[in-house]
């Protein structure tokens, strides 16, 4: 209750707004906002990342599987067809020792080269696979099927 100079007495009631000249928590709010962009741009970069990975390791599978089919199937059985001619022919009489050694070591070899091709594809498999999530990692985290 109040009484005025004028003489006039009566209740007086005020409401109180501060106005925000000087914002403490704006700096606070800003530094926030700017922690957030830089985890959305990390998660961005990442995914970025991933998915280059995921293309290149399924590239390369890509490329390793596609000359297989042709080394293992070619190569191993005439090879092997080979080696048994030349058996054939040291038995009776027709190869000297050095060239059924020499039928042999190319027999060798086309083993050898389907042992490598073979090993290129499930190297690229696995890289494959790593880079999609398939397999866990070796300190145990990372994601499985």
């Amino acid at each position: 209750w109040k009484q005025q100079s004028d003489d006039r007495d009566g209740l007086f009631l005020g409401v109180h707004v501060p106005v925000p000249i000087f914002d403490r928590r704006s700096a606070a709010t800003d530094a926030a906002t700017a922690r957030t962009a830089q985890a959305e741009s990390a998660d961005d970069r990442t995914h970025a990342l991933v998915a280059r990975d995921a293309a290149l390791a399924a590239a390369r599978l890509s490329a390793t599987i596609d000359p297989v089919a042709g080394v293992q199937t070619a190569g191993s059985t005439e090879a092997e067809a080979l080696l048994s001619a030349a058996r054939v022919a040291y038995a009776e009489g027709e190869l000297s020792v050095a060239e059924f050694v020499d039928a042999a070591e190319a027999y060798l070899q086309a083993l050898l080269l389907e042992a490598d091709v073979s090993r290129d594809v499930w190297l690229a498999y696995v890289e494959f696979e790593y880079a999609v999530g398939g397999f866990p990692e070796p300190n145990g985290t990372g994601g499985a099927r």
